[in-house]
């Protein structure tokens, strides 16, 4: 029997217009990351981290059926 792997590759550029230090920035982005990973998606913060106003993501999801 075959067995099937499907893996999703992403990434996200964003900015935060509202943001006026990198703790702004952190709580933000820790927020989106714990809700992906709470729905199984692996992500990190791949670019921007010393940028208050810029993060840029990378995320993954691996599931053995397309649904």
């Amino acid at each position: 029997m075959e067995e099937k792997l499907f893996v999703g590759v992403g990434r996200i550029s964003l900015f935060f217009r509202q943001a006026r230090n990198l703790k702004d920035k952190r709580s933000v982005v820790q927020s989106l990351k714990q809700k992906l990973r709470n729905d199984g998606w692996s992500v990190v913060e791949v670019g921007h981290q010393n940028d208050f106003k810029k993060a840029f993501l990378g995320f993954t999801y691996t599931a053995s059926s397309s649904q």
